[in-house]
């Protein structure tokens, strides 16, 4: 609890300080504390469970408070290593919350939220290493000073910062940020305005271990000069300004130099990559996933479907166990990840609820984005009446609705698995195994 050590006259809090003990973390991974005269909530940013200090109050609303530490003991759960970008940065918001701490705290707010289904969740793998683990980012180029800089938007709307000593960027793509910020100068980059960098594996034939992705608000140059080192996959997307896609546009990307794609391997999978297709950034988690997918696939290979496939993770994974896969996903950046003929999969440019699915497949793997499955997405699914179907769920409210809606359509939940994607933040990756009761019909018209 809280005590008041300056009171003002008035209503208003901001301004006011306080003695405070961090209590737990919020739902974007803030400390959390509670003040004796105030019921709302009090969120501090950069703060830890069992962090102890005093605290002004910056901002409040009828919903809550905000404050920022004057003074600071740190509690048992506070990660040794310091940010010097927190917490303006708003990329890592739980970055001082040791590991093991805050693995817990996900895991139980993930548990709350999916209510009865809850008790099918596992355990999980635990937190994945943090370090310089992010090898996919989107930077920013700022044009205001004298030269260019990268960077990237910072926390409750304050601007921008300097990308160069983050963290969890690793120093193959900081060094391409060193020669982009002289490169970018040219001319014919004047309106390039943002970067994709993606780090991918060395020596694998005919594909890139680094992809740029130029951003620019202009068409392709026909004279271009030199982008990154020699071998880098590099391409351009001309940004539609009324339609945007979330790097920037609904145009294809073009090739501007290099390889068509960076090769990405998990495991046992090599993932053509191109600069501005979907990947996930966290080479132990990314691992981590296929594994629990693998592990929920029948043992006698058969025939499956991979909606929302990518560049083909579980796709290529379950070719190469002898699956039939037809593989669907929309997205002109996609385009070049499947020019070559993968053994076992059929990838189509469509939507997953662009058209019918095979009917009684063995297994359907469905990764929607972020929103969770659409209506003719999910209609498709039940048409299909899949044995088996495991679910790859990235946002928690979607998969909250996705999942009840699969337990009232007559599918059994076997277990729900969550995986750490993104270390330093809340964010859980969800893999749930279901399974259609022998000689049912999963009641796809209920779960219309």
């Amino acid at each position: 609890m809280g005590v008041a050590s300056s009171m003002k006259k008035g209503t208003g809090m901001i301004g006011r300080t306080f003695d405070v003990q961090v209590e737990g973390l919020d739902r974007q991974g803030h400390g959390q504390a509670t003040l004796d005269d105030d019921l709302r909530p009090l969120r501090i940013p950069a703060a830890a469970p069992g962090d102890r200090g005093r605290i002004e109050i910056i901002h409040e609303s009828p919903r809550r408070l905000v404050g920022r530490w004057l003074q600071i003991t740190a509690g048992p759960s506070r990660y040794p290593t310091a940010c010097p970008h927190r917490p303006t940065c708003g990329g890592c918001v739980a970055w001082e919350v040791e590991p093991n701490t805050l693995w817990q705290a996900k895991w139980s707010r993930v548990k709350e939220a999916l209510g009865t289904l809850g008790s099918s969740l596992e355990a999980g793998s635990g937190p994945s290493p943090r370090g310089p683990w992010r090898t996919r980012h989107r930077v920013f180029v700022d044009r205001a000073g004298s030269a260019p800089r990268f960077v990237v938007p910072m926390a409750r709307g304050a601007g921008s910062l300097a990308i160069d000593d983050c963290q969890i960027l690793p120093e193959v793509l900081r060094d391409r940020l060193q020669l982009l910020s002289f490169q970018v100068q040219a001319p014919q980059l004047q309106t390039v305005t943002s970067v994709v960098l993606t780090l991918g594996t060395p020596a694998v034939s005919g594909l890139a271990k680094v992809g740029l992705g130029l951003r620019a608000q202009g068409p392709l140059p026909s004279d271009r000069p030199t982008v990154g080192r020699p071998g880098d996959a590099v391409s351009w997307l001309e940004a539609n300004a009324a339609k945007r896609s979330h790097f920037g546009g609904l145009k294809a990307p073009q090739i501007y130099a290099g390889p068509a794609a960076v090769a990405v391997r998990v495991g046992p999978v090599v993932l053509p990559t191109p600069p501005f297709a979907f990947v996930q950034v966290h080479p132990t988690g990314r691992e981590r996933l296929l594994q629990t997918v693998l592990d929920a696939v029948p043992s006698e290979a058969g025939q499956a479907i991979d909606a929302g496939c990518g560049t083909g993770l579980f796709a290529r994974a379950l070719g190469q166990r002898g699956w039939d896969v037809l593989a669907l996903d929309e997205g002109p950046a996609l385009a070049p990840a499947w020019l070559s003929p993968v053994e076992g999969v059929e990838f189509r440019l469509r939507s997953a609820g662009a058209g019918p699915w095979p009917v009684d497949l063995e297994l359907a793997i469905c990764d929607p984005p972020r929103s969770g499955l659409d209506p003719a997405w999910k209609r498709r699914l039940l048409e299909a009446q899949p044995q088996r179907i495991v679910m790859v769920h990235c946002g928690l409210e979607a998969a909250k609705r996705d999942l009840h809606g699969l337990a009232e359509s007559g599918y059994r939940c076997h277990a729900i698995h969550p995986i750490d994607l993104m270390p330093g933040t809340m964010h859980v990756e969800l893999v749930s195994v279901w399974e259609r009761p022998h000689g049912e019909d999963s009641g796809s018209d209920r779960g219309r």
